[in-house]
């Protein structure tokens, strides 16, 4: 059994926190996208509506007949038209290889500037008022932050309420239990305050299951792109890294590694969700019966196949 601590001194002066942290409830909220698309709209319906009317009281003034009255608006509009939808076009492209071109510049400077980038984002969160918080999403992944000895340190956390969230990248790994002091957090909201004391212990293994199998119709298709989900058991349904999920290749093919053992409940979509769908209780309550138990053992590996209803 491979096992891995990893710890992390926490203070009254000095809050440190591991990897990774979102907020306690999952929330799932949808905007209008079309903002864009309206403003592109009431601009040329300002512009389209105002040059014809003032040309047309420019030469009615000058001009007596109708039809080359009419004509010039007529020709005005069409010319105004192209010509918004050009700039409009233009301005659009210019704007996104704006965008491409600061983005590559951000992307190289983060691999090869991580601290001086970490402090530009300390920055910026300090002008909204967060005075000293570091975002911890803005360096992780960038710079060492877990020395060979298993321990890491991230300076100045904010106080509050906070879901631990480690990111794995090894195998069949997967976050066997964390405890902030005697707390055991693990899946479980924790408070970082003036009162809290560690470390926080993170621990690692290496065993891991593995789930594969086919997902098929009820006439035997196979589903593409689909999706099978592990949802955990009811106390750790607030926990992100407990759902363990993989979407179907083009034969229906899915393989899930690195899951916790436990027991868990697998359902079979057409279609792939987020994880935060899957917290979610009124997305999940109608497909409550159609799911299927699956019991993972230490490092066991299981094939299972399911069937779209």
């Amino acid at each position: 059994m491979a096992r891995r601590n990893v710890t992390a001194g926490i203070d009254e002066e000095e809050a440190t926190i591991e990897e990774t942290f979102m907020p306690q409830t999952p929330h799932i909220e949808r905007h209008f996208r079309g903002s864009e698309t309206v403003r592109d709209i009431v601009i040329g319906m300002a512009d389209g509506l105002t040059v014809p009317f003032a040309l047309a009281a420019g030469l009615s003034g000058a001009i007596q007949t109708t039809s080359i009255i009419v004509t010039a608006g007529l020709a005005e509009i069409a010319a105004g038209s192209i010509a918004m939808g050009l700039g409009g076009y233009m301005a659009a492209r210019s704007d996104a290889e704006h965008y491409d071109s600061e983005r590559v510049r951000e992307e190289l400077e983060v691999n090869e500037k991580a601290d001086i980038e970490a402090s530009e984002v300390a920055e910026v969160f300090q002008s909204y008022g967060l005075t000293g918080v570091l975002s911890p999403t803005a360096i992780l992944g960038r710079s060492r932050f877990i020395q060979d000895d298993g321990t890491f340190l991230l300076p100045n956390a904010a106080r509050g309420r906070y879901f631990l969230m480690p990111v794995i990248n090894s195998g069949a790994a997967y976050v066997a239990a964390a405890r902030l002091g005697t707390q055991d957090v693990l899946g479980q909201p924790f408070e970082i305050n003036s009162d809290t004391t560690g470390p926080l212990i993170i621990e690692i293994h290496g065993d891991g299951g593995t789930l594969e199998g086919i997902v098929t119709t009820r006439d035997g298709a196979a589903v593409a792109n689909g999706q099978v989900m592990l949802v955990p058991p009811l106390p750790f349904r607030e926990d992100q890294t407990a759902y363990k999920g993989s979407a179907t290749d083009n034969q229906g093919r899915f393989r899930i590694t690195a899951i916790r053992p436990g027991i868990y409940t697998a359902y079979a979509l057409s279609q792939r969700e987020e994880v935060g769908a899957w917290m979610n209780p009124e997305f999940i309550t109608p497909h409550l019966p159609f799911g299927v138990e699956v019991n993972v053992g230490l490092g066991q590996a299981l094939h299972r196949d399911f069937m779209v209803r």
